[in-house]
């Protein structure tokens, strides 16, 4: 039997448009219509956080949560590079498929059921806070203990821990999903999103024309990824990829032992082969590998090297 833990009143979520500093004129009306996190039988509490957990969360000091360690200050390249199309052809007429990065996976779930669980607890040992969330604006940061039971049915996830439950958004409101709060990356996540079309599902976007070339030559958009994904594993250690639930796939590289730098020269390069620079943010929220996606889609995990996860 489950027994929910009394956590307090709810706190309201935030919405991504009041997040990132702009107006809002109608604040979260979109959650009504559904069940929150809030209104699940998630247990935890919300004081501060407890004992130092290395390389995930924080120690204390009286009152006062003190990070392990602070992101190194680091100055980026102003902005990102052009997509190589040139270089993405090249490395597509390889012909690998996702048949041939399923094959290379040390591990492989055969069965129908979720593995969620056991894929966050090879990628996050230990008992680290994790925010986890329905949507963009439906979250919540609880231990990773709180969350068992739940992730399968949940589709998105930060792929580095937290340093603590609240924190302040860049316009200084408290939130319970904020790069202040997000530790030091432990995971880079590269997401490759080839869509013939434009949000709207009509106008094209612009890969159509790459979209359609790979559609004469029978190259499914999973396959064109992990031939780009295992493209990028010879240069930063791939420790899972998982289906989006839509068209694309998320490739996790580890990066906890390497700089910022090195990261950002790793992304750079990602960029010129289609990937979305949104993930390069610490606190962008990407699949949970297993979950599940809001259209009611699993999120497969098609890709896990618990060799080279992150290791306490």
């Amino acid at each position: 039997m489950k027994h929910a833990i009394d956590t307090g009143p709810a706190r309201k979520s935030i919405p991504p448009e009041r997040a990132a500093g702009r107006p809002v004129k109608t604040p979260a009306k979109v959650i009504t219509k559904q069940p929150t996190l809030a209104d699940t039988d998630l247990s935890g509490n919300r004081s501060h956080v407890g004992r130092r957990l290395i390389l995930f969360t924080c120690s204390e000091s009286g009152h006062e949560v003190v990070p392990f360690t602070a992101t190194p200050a680091f100055t980026p390249i102003p902005s990102w590079s052009e997509q190589d199309e040139s270089q993405i052809r090249q490395i597509v007429e390889d012909d690998i498929t996702l048949a041939d990065l399923v094959e290379r996976a040390p591990i492989r779930f055969d069965d129908e059921r979720s593995h969620a669980e056991e894929i966050i607890d090879i990628l996050f040992p230990g008992d680290p806070l994790l925010c986890v969330a329905k949507s963009s604006y439906d979250f919540r940061t609880r231990r990773r203990s709180t969350w068992r039971g739940h992730l399968h049915r949940l589709p998105l996830i930060v792929p580095n821990p937290m340093l603590d439950i609240i924190g302040h958004t860049v316009e200084g409101r408290l939130s319970e999903h904020t790069k202040e709060k997000t530790a030091r990356r432990v995971y880079l996540v590269v997401d490759f999103d080839f869509a013939e079309f434009g949000r709207d599902g009509k106008t094209p976007s612009r890969w159509a024309p790459l979209v359609r070339e790979w559609r004469s030559q029978d190259k499914a958009i999973a396959d064109v990824c992990a031939a780009l994904l295992l493209h990028l594993a010879e240069r930063l250690a791939l420790v899972c990829v998982t289906h989006s639930g839509g068209k694309s796939l998320h490739g996790w590289f580890r990066a906890s032992n390497k700089t910022e730098r090195e990261l950002r020269r790793f992304m750079e390069y990602a960029v010129t082969l289609g990937a979305d620079h949104a993930t390069w943010t610490r606190s962008q929220f990407v699949r949970i590998p297993d979950g599940l996606r809001e259209n009611g889609k699993r999120q497969l995990c098609y890709y896990l090297d618990p060799g080279k996860a992150v290791k306490l």
